[in-house]
């Protein structure tokens, strides 16, 4: 059986993934020139949200709607639970996902009715700074740091990730990603948040142990950090969290209120603005070595950082939820 198998039976949390997440359409202000109608277009032909065929008609089609301007809205690809396996791309708007063929919208699901699948289908490349990694003075240093996890083993919401047999602690871990739409290198702190598509959720599945004895050997990351993770339910554009800016001194800091259950039985509550980093700098330190492609995802966490861990037991389900980005669900199986 493979390692990731697709969940099946716990339908009942599905309206929470996307409950909340836009409430109303909000005209598109565009304060730092990004995302017209254009780029947009150009976006979800770069992560393949819609076929290459039908990006010119939805362009003509949101021109006219419009008038040039694009109004803010939450990116996904899903599939129909009765029928799996067939991707679709669409927007959330008001608890519901409106399937677009390009030019226009061609059905409305109710959440339920959808399985979410990663915003992202196949990422160049995944990086996790995780907050315990960073240095204890920033000052001191020029960058922050950040290690590599696994973009195949990226699965959307609502997924089930088969226990694995190599440990018998599993680790949970939320994190605040960002999606990249524009590729660049050696780009500046000050253009950095330019080349970003959107944020969303990330959910890690580490072993501590692993990690330990890798520790011990002297190398990298490597198994302790590939149990598994889970991407999503939307990609939400910075422009929609204008509201929740707190600082922009060195790229955009938000104050978003996050919080984790187990089971569904609330555990702890966290807020972004406390991550030592902006995705701006994040950006911009990775750049200096390497080009950044589309699609690279930046995972900074744990957002509800706590000293107690989640260690996940075999049927666990680990819920994480931002206000104004969703709710991000995975599940571990049983032992086989």
């Amino acid at each position: 059986m493979s390692r990731i198998e697709r969940r099946t039976s716990i339908s009942s949390s599905q309206t929470r993934i996307f409950k909340g997440v836009n409430s109303s359409f909000q005209p598109y202000r565009n304060p730092h020139g990004k995302h017209t109608v254009d780029s947009l277009i150009e976006a979800t032909k770069r992560l393949n949200l819609e076929s290459l065929s039908r990006i010119s008609q939805w362009r003509s089609r949101a021109r006219q709607l419009l008038g040039g301007t694009l109004y803010i809205v939450k990116l996904c690809r899903f599939e129909l639970k009765t029928e799996p396996g067939v991707v679709r791309s669409g927007m959330v708007y008001a608890g519901k996902v409106y399937e677009t063929d390009g030019a226009n919208a061609i059905a409305v699901h109710e959440a339920d009715a959808v399985r979410p699948l990663a915003p992202v289908p196949q990422a160049p490349s995944l990086r996790i700074f995780r907050n315990d990694l960073q240095p204890l003075n920033q000052n001191d240093v020029d960058e922050p740091h950040f290690f590599y996890g696994n973009p195949a083993s990226v699965v959307g919401s609502n997924q089930v990730i088969s226990y694995p047999a190599f440990t018998t602690v599993v680790v949970a871990q939320p994190y605040l990603a960002a999606v990249v739409l524009t590729p660049g290198y050696r780009i500046d702190v000050s253009q950095a948040e330019g080349t970003i598509l959107g944020l969303t959720l990330l959910c890690l599945l580490t072993s501590p142990r692993t990690e330990e004895a890798e520790r011990r050997a002297g190398g990298g990351f490597g198994q302790s950090q590939d149990l598994g993770a889970a991407l999503g339910p939307v990609l939400t554009t910075p422009e929609e969290l204008d509201d929740f800016l707190v600082d922009q001194e060195f790229g955009r800091r938000y104050g978003l209120n996050g919080l984790t259950r187990v089971n569904r039985v609330e555990r702890d509550r966290g807020n972004v603005q406390d991550l030592p980093w902006t995705f701006a700098e994040a950006i911009s330190a990775a750049s200096q070595s390497s080009t950044i492609r589309e699609g690279d995802i930046f995972a900074f966490g744990p957002v509800v950082d706590t000293d107690d861990p989640y260690l996940m037991q075999p049927g666990d389900e680990f819920q994480f939820s931002v206000e104004n980005l969703g709710t991000l669900s995975l599940k571990l199986s049983e032992i086989l």
